[in-house]
């Protein structure tokens, strides 16, 4: 579980995510970033003791420009999750599997962005704020698909000063977790296949502060 001793854990997700990564195709663009790099929705819910999702009311996503530096001080409003997610069971199994290894109560509030990074024909920055931190006590990064690509090697560091301790290609249904206080991150960039298909890379990112 994740603590002070403990700051980063990984995993694989045993559960069918075909359903799941379908839902991917209705995403819609993400105006903020660059044009073309992704598509996204954003929800908040609560997770029950017994594993039901209770949706929040819908609410713009801001982080400060200490935070961001690529869109901080900006208000984003993004189109809601689909609701038919929240009885998915791949969607509620990585919500269950963030709060393993983080024990957050049923009274956190658990943030969710369903996002597609999309690349075609040229090299993708998937992080344009750079190596950073979210600005939560947990974040949760879950690999759902990635489809005619290289690199996206997720990184992990302890200080900007330093290099990464982790350096790791997630495939589809692996998953890292880290102490978002104490760790920063970042992800090297998406490199197309030699072909005229467009590549993509597909996941869930959970946030939460302790309740």
């Amino acid at each position: 579980m994740i603590n002070d001793d403990t700051v980063f854990e990984s995993g694989q997700l045993s559960i069918d995510l075909s359903d799941l990564e379908a839902s991917f195709s209705n995403l819609v663009e993400d105006t903020y970033a660059v044009k073309g790099l992704r598509s996204r929705r954003y929800s908040r819910y609560r997770l029950s003791a017994d594993g039901k999702l209770t949706h929040l009311p819908q609410k713009e996503f801001m982080q400060s420009k200490d935070i961001n530096k690529a869109v901080g001080d900006v208000e984003r409003r993004f189109e809601e999750v689909e609701p038919k997610l929240e009885g998915e069971p791949a969607f509620v199994k990585i919500f269950e599997t963030f709060r393993d290894h983080t024990g957050l109560s049923p009274e956190a509030v658990i943030e969710a962005h369903q996002v597609r990074w999309n690349c075609e024909n040229k090299v993708m920055i998937p992080a344009p704020e750079g190596t950073h931190q979210d600005g939560f006590d947990y974040i949760g990064m879950f690999m759902i698909d990635t489809y005619n690509l290289t690199g996206g090697d997720v990184l992990v560091y302890k200080s900007l000063s330093e290099p990464p301790i982790v350096k790791r290609s997630l495939k589809a249904g692996e998953y890292v977790v880290l102490n978002d206080k104490k760790l920063f991150h970042d992800a090297s960039p998406l490199v197309p296949e030699p072909n005229n298909e467009a590549g993509h890379w597909d996941m869930i990112v959970l946030t939460a502060n302790k309740a």
